[in-house]
């Protein structure tokens, strides 16, 4: 018994295929934001070289690690209570802003946004999001707040002395 079988559609589908992630890798890998993956607990999967851009730690030592460990002590539980829906399965998607730490130990800024990855029972396997470094707009913000006070101050006195 023979079997011929014509494998061109099977073929010109493979390579359909790999054009489509090629161009989807280049692009996740030109975002000057960092795109990063995580698993159910939390540790990180996959993160693109913006990570090392933005905290100074180097891709390869962070995978594996727990998100949590770069967030800055004093927004931890901030943290944890804006995932938790996320973690029971509550909720789709997070967007926060939050303090983190990086290698030099600097405190910087971070706008999070945050899917969640469910499995058939509907709770999360996982966690795929953007993270953007907003420190410069922050303290963009904490400038002109600042000089408002100083205004108010000044117009409210009597005198200069």
């Amino acid at each position: 018994m023979i079997v011929n079988s014509d494998l061109t559609d099977v073929r010109d589908a493979e390579g359909r295929l790999r054009q489509s992630e090629e161009r989807h890798r280049r692009v996740v890998e030109s975002v000057s934001d960092c795109v990063f993956e995580t698993d159910a607990q939390g540790r990180w999967t996959h993160l693109t070289d913006a990570w090392t851009h933005a905290t100074g730690f180097a891709v390869e030592a962070s995978l594996g690690r727990a998100v949590w460990d770069f967030v800055h002590p004093d927004d931890r539980g901030a943290h944890a209570r804006a995932f938790a829906p996320l973690m029971g399965g509550g909720g789709v998607a997070v967007r926060h802003s939050r303090r983190y730490l990086t290698a030099a130990g600097a405190e910087r800024w971070g706008e999070v946004q945050v899917r969640a990855v469910s499995g058939w029972d509907g709770l999360p396997t996982g966690f795929v999001g953007v993270m953007r470094d907003v420190t410069d707009a922050r303290r963009a913000q904490q400038h002109v707040a600042a000089e408002q006070g100083v205004m108010r101050a000044l117009t409210t006195l009597e005198s200069l002395e």
